[in-house]
């Protein structure tokens, strides 16, 4: 059994998904709800708990054995097992495996906008172009480490010709006033 839940938490929205599945049987974990973007997100283990059906006294939740497999995967599945999960809980089907987890989706750089007008028709001037880091936009758990290094803006010198005119300019904070030699 597959389900989500969904928190809000600091006006932000956060997805936890849930499994829940008895020993013996196939379990898949999965980041299709992240499937909207582009990209791979991948899984992340919150918390495991494997007990046996019939009795409260086998409670097993460390998160070794499920974490081991499935942290950083994009999809996940196994049979639940004894093994897997590291515990003598199950016997004969009688274990019920219950896993959080949150998938992670880091952010990526849009591609460049085109360049934005030259700030002098002649003499050396300055354009810029940008790139945001939405492309996808990131989740709450991401670190977003792809984007940290990046540049959001790129300027570059243009208009580099010598101004050949019947004016006097004068450069005034990147922009040019000419004044008439008459």
């Amino acid at each position: 059994m597959f389900d989500h839940t969904v928190t809000q938490q600091h006006n932000r929205w956060t997805y936890y998904y849930s499994f829940e599945g008895r020993e013996g049987t196939s379990a898949s974990l999965n980041c299709d709800g992240e499937a909207e973007y582009p990209g791979n997100p991948y899984i992340v283990i919150d918390e495991v708990k494997y007990t046996l059906e019939s009795f409260n006294d086998c409670l097993h939740n460390y998160t070794y054995g499920v974490k081991n497999k499935c942290d950083n995967e994009t999809t996940c599945d196994f049979t639940i097992s004894n093994e897997l999960v590291g515990s003598s809980c199950g016997t004969g089907g009688n274990a019920w495996l219950t896993i959080r987890y949150h998938c992670v989706r880091d952010g990526g750089w849009t591609t460049w906008s085109s360049w934005g007008g030259c700030s002098r028709n002649c003499g050396g001037g300055y354009q810029t172009r940008t790139r945001t880091c939405t492309y996808p936009t990131p989740n709450d758990f991401s670190k977003n480490l792809v984007c940290m290094d990046g540049n959001v803006n790129q300027i570059e010198r243009c208009n580099y010709g010598t101004c050949l005119c019947k004016y006097t300019c004068i450069l005034e904070l990147h922009t040019e006033k000419c004044t008439s030699l008459s």
